[in-house]
């Protein structure tokens, strides 16, 4: 009984040095994107922070966009498209405290980064070929029935903007975001036994909530 006093004593005494202002945080996100998350303030600063999150994001595109086959002039025209990547977003974050109570505080943050990770498709899209007038049909940007993926990528920048809640009596801090951005996807594909380099440009956006145990 007395070890098991003295072992939630000193948990208690560990939890209580993590509780305040942290340097170092680590969790989850959930949302448009599920994965690991880091964050840290940088060069002693709290109002400058770097925030990593690696993992699967489900892509909602966002508006019409365009599509280029191969080096033809052919483009194709999308309504919407819906697809997913692998990816790792860093961005640079500046976060300012704007309420405190007992519990907690309140924190707002603004900043920008930029994706790079791997793309596929889950789902198929809309299309309209730009000559032909009023043709909508469902298409498979990535992959058809008339050739076979050899690589796939994304390259992205965004913005971001969201609030942040670090509690004070617990090691814990829980951050809500939306991330718009610019995307641009791109692949080879061999049709007939012709290699085609692909480029899909596209607007997107994210919400996360990210839950961060803090160091």
């Amino acid at each position: 009984m007395k070890k098991l006093t003295l072992f939630a004593a000193l948990l208690l005494g560990a939890l209580t040095v993590n509780a305040g202002d942290y340097k170092h945080s680590i969790g989850v996100n959930v949302g448009n994107q599920y994965g690991v998350s880091y964050k840290a303030f940088l060069f002693g600063n709290e109002n400058l922070a770097l925030q990593i999150d690696l993992g699967v994001r489900l892509e909602e595109t966002a508006g019409s966009f365009k599509y280029k086959i191969g080096d033809s002039s052919s483009k194709f025209k999308f309504k919407s498209a819906d697809f997913y990547t692998f990816e790792v977003n860093p961005n640079v974050l500046y976060q300012k405290e704007f309420f405190s109570y007992d519990g907690g505080k309140l924190s707002w943050f603004v900043g920008g980064g930029v994706s790079l990770g791997l793309m596929g498709e889950y789902s198929w899209c809309s299309i309209k070929h730009e000559s032909w007038n009023n043709y909508d049909w469902p298409y498979r940007i990535i992959a058809n029935e008339n050739g076979a993926n050899t690589i796939y990528g994304k390259f992205g920048f965004n913005a971001i903007g969201g609030v942040e809640l670090k509690f004070t009596k617990i090691p814990l801090a829980i951050s809500c975001d939306f991330r718009p951005g610019y995307g641009l996807g791109f692949w080879g594909k061999k049709v007939n036994g012709v290699k085609q380099n692909n480029t899909l440009h596209f607007f997107d956006y994210e919400i996360a909530v990210g839950v961060r145990y803090c160091i």
